[in-house]
């Protein structure tokens, strides 16, 4: 979620929309589409799922999660 909020130009609203559709998968549609699996199977595949995906993510972005880089500041004393 902070990838999508720093790459939209710090959209709060897709951040939202994007933790919003999370919640609503695993309550809603996960249940539906495997019907069959226990309670915990999804959550346990979902947190490595996500778990997964996080790393992935801070190593390509170097740890930067789609922030620029901080710009030094030139304080005028030397």
């Amino acid at each position: 979620m902070t990838w999508v909020f720093n790459h939209t130009g710090q959209a709060l609203i897709l951040a939202m929309l994007l933790h919003t559709s999370v919640n609503n998968f695993l309550s809603i549609a996960w249940s539906e589409v495997f019907p069959t699996l226990s309670d915990s199977t999804p959550k346990l595949a979902f947190l490595l799922a996500s778990v997964t995906a996080a790393g992935i993510l801070l190593v390509v972005t170097r740890g930067r999660l789609g922030c620029p880089p901080a710009i030094p500041s030139t304080s005028g004393t030397e």
